[in-house]
């Protein structure tokens, strides 16, 4: 590693985010660990958020500004990742802001533990004047997302694949890659303007067996806002859109790791498709009649169709659906 090379390089891509950009900016150069990059990807704001950009890059010469046109969050992300110089990449999006003091805490646990990637917690708030009933939920509905065990110096394989992309959260914020890791697996995030981008990133790096480290630690404050892209996604009568766009995500990933994964893609693609969050975007070829008993009030029925997904659930319990109705609860 040359001596110009930065430890950390963090990368922002912003899109009218006026009200936000300076609380989330303050937040990165402000950190007392400063060997960092700050690339900010400006994807074609139409507010004042490049000229907010610009001024702080007149005032700090670690940050990087690049204009583009608007093409959506993965995009950018892949625009920091072809200019980024760190040891490591850490993604923050421009409506959130770091915890006091976390990048040093990040970059000496991942060299501790040689980590390709190292994943720490974000928590989820809503501003201080949103009393929306409906905020308030997705707040708790995230923060129990985004909860985890801890656990150091993971190697990952085909035989606990499973098991991490059960328990752990498919967000991209809040972790650090190791740089030489992602260019050398040629990982990158779709390249389109989707939403639910992280889903397809998280499988394809956790099928390329990084050494992985999660910790307790919080280091993102991820914001919860009308207008944002989770909010939106979450209402009723956007669901449709999140659903179509999975899985277009998670063909992607399944593309790349049948190129990337030749050795193992049959059994991580297995692995994927159990999983019932991403079950449910696929088309499933019967080879046969499945069938099940249920009983609930001392009756007995029969039930036809497809096959039992599984869906983990709290307290390490795994729930077995079918047709949407819970028929089996197994701890694990």
């Amino acid at each position: 590693m040359s001596e110009e090379q930065p430890k950390i390089s963090v990368i922002i891509p912003v899109y009218n985010v006026e009200k936000y950009l300076k609380e989330c900016l303050n937040s990165v150069i402000n950190q007392p660990f400063n060997d960092i990059e700050i690339i900010c990807i400006n994807d074609g704001s139409t507010d004042s958020s490049l000229e907010i950009l610009n001024k702080y890059a007149q005032k700090d010469n670690r940050i990087k500004v690049i204009s583009q046109k608007n093409s959506g969050l993965a995009c950018s992300r892949n625009t920091g990742l072809v200019q980024a110089k760190g040891e490591y990449v850490f993604f923050l999006d421009s409506d959130d802001y770091l915890k006091p003091d976390i990048l040093g805490k990040l970059y000496d646990a991942a060299q501790k533990f040689n980590a390709d990637i190292l994943m720490s917690k974000c928590k989820a708030f809503a501003d201080d004047n949103d009393e929306n009933p409906y905020t308030k939920k997705r707040v708790i509905d995230l923060n129990n997302y985004l909860d985890y065990q801890e656990a150091h110096n993971i190697q990952i394989t085909q035989d606990n694949f499973l098991s991490v992309i059960d328990n752990y959260p498919c967000v991209s914020c809040g972790s650090l890659y190791k740089l030489d890791f992602l260019n050398k697996n040629n990982l990158k995030f779709i390249n389109k303007n989707v939403i639910h981008e992280d889903e397809g990133f998280f499988l394809k790096t956790f099928a390329m067996k990084p050494n992985a480290t999660f910790l307790n630690i919080e280091s993102i404050m991820y914001r919860i806002r009308a207008n944002s892209i989770t909010y939106e996604s979450f209402k009723e009568e956007c669901r449709h859109k999140p659903q179509k766009q999975v899985k277009i995500i998670i063909n992607d990933a399944i593309k790349y790791i049948k190129k990337y994964s030749k050795n193992d893609s049959k059994k991580l693609i297995a692995d994927i498709k159990s999983r019932h969050i991403y079950t449910t975007n696929f088309n499933i070829n019967i080879k046969g009649v499945y069938t099940y008993i249920w009983e609930i009030n001392n009756k007995k029925i029969k039930i036809l169709g497809f096959p039992i997904y599984r869906e983990l659930i709290k307290n390490n319990k795994r729930i077995f659906k079918f047709f949407g109705i819970p028929v089996i609860y197994q701890t694990l």
